[in-house]
């Protein structure tokens, strides 16, 4: 197993990094840059196979890559098949039309068309949503309450208790204040993997493993992906999210295209979801049946040479070397012997292990130089942990400056003009979508915070670039 991220012989497979290589990509949070692999297979695919599905040899190539893609992509989520992974426009798309599928089927349930069933949710019944969830992951989620009359419950992040004193701002979702809100009539907890404003993880496997015990297992748990995907596995191989029934997470964030997935664990698409494709399909099986439209074939294909360069990445690849092609459908026939499917599979673990490693370092940087008496001193406060472990965060780190020592607070999007100023790199501003944990920490949603996120691809020097340039930024303001 190598021991650190291969970082000389992977940057040259990012075209904007390698072709900008003074500026400093640090907003990753909103979206990676893309692999020019990626680049390549959609080119290629729309150039030479870009027809219809079909029965004829051009097509029959096309459906290939198209379930080529599909297949890593259910790779990648540790499913078991290609019929628990849906493929959308986004994450946020992909929530909504989830939303749809359950309320399909608590109409039929309710007007007594699926006899002997017993309607799966009650007018009055309860999801949970987290307040420190993308609105992607709540939207969805308070629309369907509002049409079927049942009751939202928000679990709130809570302040972390070895950090509140010295910061307002450091909060977290903890299991703790989920339990409380549990009922017989909770039906579903969605809520997300790693905040993208925090950049904490969420104990996932905890708190759905909660949620099944204190429900007797009626609840379905929903997770957020999207800000977690880039720096750690989805439904790690482990099988610790076992208790998970929905996942979503956008390939846009993780070095792709511009597309999401939803994961489905098999219990939930037979117990819970309607199909929303022509009614005339419903009899074929796969997920394809659940989309209410059809799919963005180049995008899908492409999904295949993402997780090829996550295998590659953790198999310690010299300098110039580039991922091998990985025939993704034959895996899941794979016996998981020595070669093959196990191979692979420690490959991908292999290269999130180097990820969260590399990760620290960068983590080490960042937090040191935003917590250091000086930063203290201006007001500079982290919006979330203040923790350095990779286990704890991803390098996803919003701040504020708050009033301190009688000087007063500085506007978020002041601050984030002048660390933009020079043009180095670029900060992000505002409440990422996610409005309702902004206006919770008592932040004015127009203005919010500032974000600075970095991933396997930035350097330890780029870290150190980058606070130097938010060290000028906040001194100017002395």
């Amino acid at each position: 197993m190598p021991s650190t991220i291969p970082i000389g012989a992977l940057r040259p497979l990012f075209p904007a990094i390698f072709k900008n290589s003074e500026y400093i990509f640090a907003e990753n949070a909103g979206g990676s840059q893309v692999l020019g692999s990626v680049v390549d297979c959609i080119s290629d695919y729309l150039l030479t196979t870009n027809v219809q599905m079909g029965n004829y040899a051009l097509a029959q190539s096309a459906g290939w890559r198209v379930d080529q893609g599909l297949a890593a992509a259910a790779f990648y989520a540790h499913a078991s098949s290609t019929d628990e992974v849906m493929v959308g426009a986004s994450a946020t798309q992909l929530a909504e039309t989830l939303s749809r599928m359950i309320e399909e089927t608590v109409i039929k349930q309710r007007a007594g068309m699926y006899q002997g069933q017993e309607p799966t949710w009650e007018e009055g019944d309860e999801i949970i949503i987290s307040q420190a969830d993308h609105e992607a992951n709540r939207g969805a989620w308070k629309r369907l309450a509002a049409r079927q009359n049942l009751v939202i419950k928000e679990w709130p992040v809570t302040k972390i208790a070895s950090q509140s004193e010295r910061n307002l701002y450091a909060v977290e979702l903890s299991v703790a204040a989920l339990a409380p809100l549990l009922t017989p009539r909770t039906r579903l907890v969605a809520f997300t993997g790693c905040s993208n404003v925090l950049g904490g993880f969420t104990p996932v496997a905890e708190a759905a493993r909660l949620v099944k015990e204190r429900t007797q297992g009626r609840a379905y748990v929903a997770i957020d992906a999207v800000a977690l995907a880039p720096h750690r596995p989805v439904r790690p191989a482990s099988g610790e999210w076992k208790d998970v029934d929905f996942v979503l997470w956008s390939w846009y964030k993780v070095y792709g295209p511009h597309t999401g997935s939803l994961y489905i664990a098999p219990r939930a698409s037979a117990q819970l979801l309607s199909k929303l494709n022509h009614h005339f399909l419903h009899g074929s099986q796969g997920s394809f049946t659940f989309q209410p439209s059809s799919r963005q074939y180049e995008l899908i294909a492409s999904i295949k040479v993402v997780v090829e360069y996550l295998a590659w990445l953790g198999e310690g690849p010299a300098a110039g070397s580039k991922p091998k092609e990985i025939d993704w459908a034959s895996l899941f026939g794979d016996d998981g012997g020595s070669g093959g499917r196990k191979q692979v599979q420690q490959s991908l673990h292999t290269a999130f292990a180097l990820v969260a490693a590399h990760e620290e370092s960068l983590l080490h940087i960042l937090i040191g130089f935003l917590t250091s008496e000086k930063m203290r001193s201006r007001g500079v406060r982290i919006v979330g942990s203040e923790s350095a472990k990779a286990q704890n965060r991803a390098p996803t780190v919003s701040f504020v400056i708050a009033a301190s020592g009688g000087k007063p607070a500085v506007r978020s999007a002041e601050l984030c003009a002048a660390v933009n100023k020079k043009g180095k790199f670029g900060a992000q501003l505002g409440h990422m979508y996610a409005y309702a944990l902004v206006d919770a920490l008592g932040l004015t949603v127009d203005d919010g915070v500032v974000r600075v996120s970095l991933v396997h691809y930035n350097t330890v020097e780029e870290a150190k670039e980058v606070c130097k340039e938010i060290e000028e930024a906040i001194d100017s303001f002395a």
